[in-house]
């Protein structure tokens, strides 16, 4: 097979965008939400611990 004739699978008439997920995507919106929350508490705790050591010191 020739370099002329081998096609860019990018330029094909096959390849379609996929479209974004819709804005009412719940999964993504709670997902988001725990992985915040859950890194929001562990800053908390460590803050926490942080002052809690300052003031026996």
């Amino acid at each position: 097979m020739k370099a002329e004739e081998a096609k860019d699978s990018a330029t094909s008439p096959e390849v379609r965008k996929i479209p974004p997920p819709a804005d009412g995507d719940n999964i993504a919106v709670k997902e988001f939400k725990a992985v915040d929350e859950a890194s929001y508490d562990r800053e908390a705790q460590r803050k926490e611990h942080t002052r809690t050591e300052r003031v026996k010191a």
